[in-house]
């Protein structure tokens, strides 16, 4: 089991630390750390807002790889903690050591699935957003074979993420991935292609024919767009999934089979269940567990290296670099279609694209370039560059769990504090490369400390 970082959040808590090291045998100094364990004596008001700060100023690890060890109940808090991001709130008690390491241990197998080749080299992004939404993905794979919704705008990956939902499955990935597309099911035909028919079932039907069901029988049943599915398909295929048999179109015999089943769609599905288009009954059962893929918009600092990934995709061995401005205008530009639209942008940049040097804004379609228009080029000239997405990302979560301009102020400070120390040889150096006296960083320096580590 990979170490945690272990920091107690008030000297009163100090005995509390020492016994995780020593139970966890957490080795002197171990990093890069895979999670972080808070210990708090009482949960009063400094504690909280010290956790608060070590939720948000983390640059490396998320909220969710974070454990509170606390001695005093509190239940009130534990909510708020959790609405936070925290991964969860622990108690002392006899059991307290063996919950950490499940915790613990859990997050580690599923860290170590999103580092697997088949994970790493198609899925691609570090944004908070899209490693969480491979998180779910990896856990559901691997400690449930209950039913997965994945819900989001078009073109962001929910295919993408089906896919990898069934290869990390250790059962379904021994059989078929079988994907249908619910736009493509016209009533005359649905209920043959989801459950197959007889010879002669119709005309036409010169032969029986296996539908996808029995095609996924032992694997993965992926339907995509599953808001599409006409009600009286509907109807049938809930009772598929609750007494796990069916029967061909023309047949009068019942067929076991057994699958995991993964939905996606671009719908709001529970207004759907309002207005009387999807069954209630069948959104509980194919939505036991929920994944929301972020939009584009939503993970901003992924697009360099999903830029570099698809020119690499389409450029084979001699794949070009992306020069800085043709980046910073991919990343301040606005994608109805998600990541799809900016593939095929790539790929049209990829045509134009001469041979020689990087990509480059001349390399975008004629229709692009002109597009902008004298408003347009001002606005692109304008935005952000590539990399203020990262702030974007920061600011967005601190704005989600309500943390003050003024509080917002201080993490930054503090973190440009630690960073500047860190990439420099001296108080001196660190000063002169924040703009400020050594004094006056001194004095930053010990607003901006936390709470003893040791």
């Amino acid at each position: 089991m990979a170490a945690p970082y272990i920091v107690a959040l008030q000297n009163s808590a100090e005995d509390l630390r020492r016994i995780l090291l020593r139970e966890l045998e957490v080795p002197p100094k171990c990093q890069p750390w895979s999670s972080k364990i808070l210990v708090a004596d009482s949960l009063d008001h400094e504690a909280l807002h010290r956790i608060q700060l070590a939720l948000m100023g983390d640059e490396v690890l998320p909220p969710c790889r974070t454990l509170l060890f606390h001695r005093s109940p509190c239940p009130g808090v534990e909510r708020a903690l959790v609405a936070m991001g925290i991964g969860d709130v622990i108690e002392e008690s006899a059991q307290a050591l063996e919950v950490i390491r499940s915790r613990l241990q859990r997050w580690e197998q599923v860290d170590a699935a999103l580092c697997l080749p088949l994970v790493a080299d198609n899925l691609i992004g570090g944004s908070a957003a899209w490693v969480g939404a491979l998180r779910t993905i990896a856990e559901c794979a691997l400690f449930s074979s209950a039913a997965v919704l994945l819900t989001g705008q078009t073109g962001t990956g929910k295919e993408l993420l089906a896919r990898m939902l069934h290869s990390l499955d250790p059962q379904a990935r021994q059989h078929e991935l079988v994907v249908v597309d619910c736009t493509t099911l016209s009533r005359d035909i649905a209920g043959s292609e989801l459950f197959g028919h007889e010879r002669g079932a119709f005309t036409g039907a010169s032969s029986a024919r296996d539908g996808a069901i029995a095609c996924a029988d032992g694997g993965t049943l992926f339907l995509d767009e599953v808001g599409e599915l006409p009600l009286e398909l509907q109807a049938q295929f809930l009772r598929v999934l609750q007494e796990k048999a069916y029967r061909r179109v023309g047949s009068t015999q019942w067929q076991r089979a057994s699958f995991r089943l993964v939905c996606a769609t671009n719908r709001d599905l529970m207004a759907e269940v309002a207005e009387g288009r999807f069954r209630a009954d069948l959104y509980y059962r194919i939505a036991a567990m929920t994944c929301r893929t972020p939009s584009l918009a939503q993970r901003r600092s992924d697009i360099p290296s999903l830029v570099r990934h698809f020119i690499a995709h389409a450029g084979g061995g001699d794949a070009p670099a992306a020069s800085p401005s043709l980046l910073d205008y991919l990343a301040a530009r606005h994608y109805s279609g998600n990541v799809r639209e900016l593939y095929q942008l790539v790929l049209a940049c990829m045509r134009r694209y001469a041979g020689a040097g990087p990509l480059s804004l001349a390399c975008l379609p004629d229709e692009e370039i002109q597009a902008w228009g004298a408003d347009g080029a001002a606005a692109q000239a304008e935005a952000p560059l590539w990399h203020a997405a990262y702030v974007d990302d920061f600011v967005r979560a601190a704005l989600r769990e309500n943390v003050g301009l003024k509080e917002l102020g201080r993490m930054v400070e503090a973190a440009a504090v630690r960073l500047a120390l860190e990439e420099s040889e001296s108080i001196t150096a660190a000063a002169s490369w924040l703009g400020v006296t050594p004094r006056a960083l001194h004095l930053r320096k010990a607003a901006a400390r936390g709470p003893d580590l040791h």
